[in-house]
């Protein structure tokens, strides 16, 4: 039984210096021995089919068949090693333009797929896989049969760089929890295609989903701050890898069991609270060495709360509008207005009321409010209206100066449209990154501006890529490239004091509107000690050649699919099936920006197929496609 396969031609052997006298030499360029030796040492010195192309002297092209090949299932990759330590993926150069490759699989045993270095076939390319940005192992792309990259490369070498990775069934990261796949050339920052948003795994295990931890413990939710005075109940979701146990600080705090074990869930009760002021207690559970509290605060009898919904209205246009408004109270609350041309119940209000704003017969903005008050407590609920012929994008009126504000770095202004979305995701002394779109136009790129403290310092366009996650969320491949990364100028940072922080903002263009951060951002940048090295500022968000979308997939005939290029060129799309025979090839004159292309598969025999998409730039782009009936 054999165990692989190689290819050698009569024109290497004649050609190649030292395959006629040295061709036992591993330093001479007889690169047939080469690739027998490999493979062989490779296969744990099994043996290994040669299989020779006479082409040169037949005059005949030379095709392989897929019966020809030969492969052991378990051959073991001699460079596949696991990393313990939990290291990150930290600060690494970007890899030679001509190195490509491709995740194509993943599966909770096993990571597959290719890679090459397009200038040099003969160089086994090694990889490092990561979960989320955690390294976990390292493979080389050295096993076969890979007829279609043959096709594709031109190169029989090609046959053999695909890899396998395996996946332990320890593993810390099998814990159940979404994770993303990444593979990256080796000690590199560049990623192989269809690497972490396309490649997501869930798997089934008692990992604790954290590297270097033993176990894991997650409750939702993890606190109940606002809890009211009548009785209540909630339930409580546990995800561990170990057994658990609950006790509680208060007797009005009781569960409905005091142990339990792996992925589960609980009733917590809350007594009635009879007193009059705010109680609070906790309830503990504990997984080996992990402690996670519920902190619970319940409102006390007589203590009062109002709450309403919305609390403000500047979306108004000159015609008017009519609204209900939601109201929750423990106590009795009164309404009153300041203006003719707004219309509620004045006096006693319930569960909720009515609330009309009249047509603005003026050229100008009108403001007004209601004010609601019950036992101390009190809000005010403002109202903005666009005047007559007024443009009214997104319908908001300005900043009302007499709104009362908690940040001192707050600035007046226009507000953004109602219709814009928009995340501030990272930061560092290096960049900013986040994405921002308009949900009613997602052709429009917006802009973002970037303050420090009340200072602005800059702005960026929300145009990079790549984000399939906000594709796939609102259901348009225009969302794909709504990233935005600024990076910080060098005289902002030499602005910073020693060890003083400044709060940073991140604005809607134009606007006073912030983007949603699920923090306060707060930034101290030492002058003079920040160091920015390659992919810790925008370099790697840049704009590239992409194959952003291919749908469907798998598809009965046509494949359409949109790129995206730099520059105005030509593409050629080519199919290959798994036994490396050119299907299909068609040329696209491709423009600047989005394309949206298509390749007709009509009439091949079902199964898997390589797209592969060569670009005037130099450029290659590949994607793994299904043809069905």
């Amino acid at each position: 039984m054999t165990c692989g396969t190689t290819i050698s031609s009569v024109y290497e052997l004649l050609e190649d210096g030292g395959c006629a006298f040295k061709k036992a030499d591993p330093n001479s360029d007889c690169r047939s021995y080469r690739d027998w030796a490999n493979l062989k040492k490779v296969n744990g010195d099994k043996p290994v089919k040669v299989i020779l192309d006479e082409s040169f002297i037949t005059g005949k092209p030379f095709k392989l068949a897929q019966s020809e090949l030969s492969a052991c299932d378990n051959i073991p990759n001699f460079k596949e090693i696991y990393s313990t330590d939990c290291q990150k993926v930290g600060a690494k150069p970007k890899a030679s333009e001509s190195l490509k490759g491709m995740i194509e699989s993943v599966s909770c045993d096993k990571i597959s797929g290719w890679a090459v270095n397009t200038k040099n076939l003969d160089e086994i390319q090694t990889i490092d896989i990561y979960i989320d940005s955690v390294k976990i192992g390292t493979t080389q792309a050295n096993v076969g049969n890979r007829p279609d990259l043959v096709t594709i490369f031109s190169n029989s070498k090609a046959n053999f760089r695909a890899f396998s990775f395996s996946l332990p069934d320890t593993a810390w990261y099998k814990s159940g929890q979404a994770k993303r796949i990444y593979a990256r050339f080796a000690n590199t920052n560049t990623l192989l295609e269809d690497s972490g948003d396309l490649k997501i795994l869930a798997c089934d295990g008692i990992g604790s989903g954290t590297c270097g931890a033993k176990y894991r413990l997650i409750i939702s939710p993890d606190s109940l701050t606002n809890v009211l005075t009548r009785a209540t109940e909630y339930k409580i979701a546990v995800s561990s890898n170990t057994k658990w146990q609950i006790s509680k600080s208060v007797n009005w705090l009781t569960t409905s069991v005091d142990t339990g074990s792996f992925n589960s869930s609980f009733i917590l009760k809350i007594a009635a609270n009879g007193d009059t002021g705010t109680r609070r207690g906790r309830v503990i559970l504990t997984a080996g060495n992990l402690t996670k509290n519920i902190m619970i605060a319940q409102k006390g009898v007589g203590q009062p709360y109002l709450t309403v919904s919305p609390d403000s209205i500047t979306t108004i246009t000159s015609v008017g509008a009519e609204y209900r408004v939601v109201v929750g109270s423990n106590v009795k609350i009164t309404l009153s207005k300041d203006s003719k041309w707004i219309t509620a119940d004045e006096g006693e209000v319930g569960t909720s009321f009515g609330l009309r704003i009249e047509p603005n017969p003026d050229t100008s903005t009108r403001k007004g409010k209601l004010t609601l008050i019950g036992q101390g407590i009190k809000k005010v609920f403002y109202i903005v209206q666009k005047g007559k012929g007024q443009p009214c994008v997104g319908c908001n009126g300005t900043i009302d100066t007499d709104k009362p504000s908690t940040d001192p770095n707050d600035i007046a202004g226009q507000i953004a449209p109602t219709t814009y979305r928009g995340w501030v995701e990272d930061v560092t002394c290096c960049r900013i990154k986040g994405w921002a779109f308009d949900s009613q136009n997602f052709d429009d790129n917006l802009i973002v501006d970037i303050y420090l403290d009340r200072d602005k310092i800059g702005s960026a366009v929300a145009n990079l890529g790549y984000r399939t996650d906000l594709a796939f969320n609102y259901q348009s491949d225009k969302l794909l490239y709504k990233a935005f990364c600024f990076p910080i100028p060098k005289s902002t940072l030499d602005s910073f004091k020693k060890d003083k922080s400044k709060q940073l903002y991140v604005r809607f263009g134009g606007t006073i509107t912030k983007l949603f951060s699920p923090e306060q951002r707060t930034l101290v940048c030492n002058p003079g000690q920040v160091i920015c090295p390659y992919g810790q500022n925008c370099e790697e968000v840049g704009y590239q050649d992409y194959l952003e979308v291919v749908y469907p997939n798998p598809s009965k005939d046509i494949f359409k699919l949109s790129l995206y290029s730099l520059k105005n060129q030509i593409a050629t799309l080519k199919l290959v099936d798994t036994e490396g025979n050119l299907l299909r090839s068609v040329q696209y004159d491709v423009i600047n920006g989005l394309n949206n292309l298509e390749i007709d598969a009509m009439g091949l025999k079902n199964g898997v197929l390589l797209l592969s998409i060569s670009l005037e730039n130099g450029n290659r782009l590949f994607k793994r496609l299904v043809k069905i009936d």
